[in-house]
């Protein structure tokens, strides 16, 4: 790229660049840019050309773009997501009479949770093979 900006003598664009560059905090690229520019005589003032600043730092290392894609989205959408989420319930104020709900939903959640992945099974196949709690 500084190729084709020092061949055409683009150092507004350079500073566009620089400035895009710095927003998305790539620091490095940004001085690359400007210190060769104006090691090559050009007058290079740097220009953030976006409205606002990145809202979160992206990896450049991910080897697909929908990562970085997704974590933008939940950025901007996390807060919505957290208004509109119920109120966690907090702990159980009988802690025996929390731990028997749950021994009693063991053996029909294990026979939907594996009904979903496609086994065969039966509440007395289930039982069968339940360690004893």
């Amino acid at each position: 790229m500084l190729e084709q900006l020092l061949e055409g003598g683009h150092s507004t664009i350079a500073g566009r660049l620089a400035g895009a560059f710095r927003n998305i905090g790539r620091k490095r690229i940004a001085d690359d840019i400007l210190n060769t520019m104006r090691a090559a005589g050009y007058n290079v003032r740097e220009n953030d050309p976006f409205d606002t600043q990145a809202p979160i730092l992206l990896s450049t290392r991910e080897q697909s773009p929908y990562v970085n894609r997704i974590r933008l989205m939940w950025h901007e959408m996390r807060g919505v997501i957290i208004e509109r989420f119920p109120e966690a319930p907090g702990l159980p104020k009988n802690i025996e009479a929390y731990l028997q709900r749950v021994e009693d939903v063991y053996i029909t959640d294990a026979y939907h949770s594996l009904s979903i992945e496609g086994y065969r099974v039966s509440p007395a196949l289930i039982e069968l093979i339940t360690p004893p709690l």
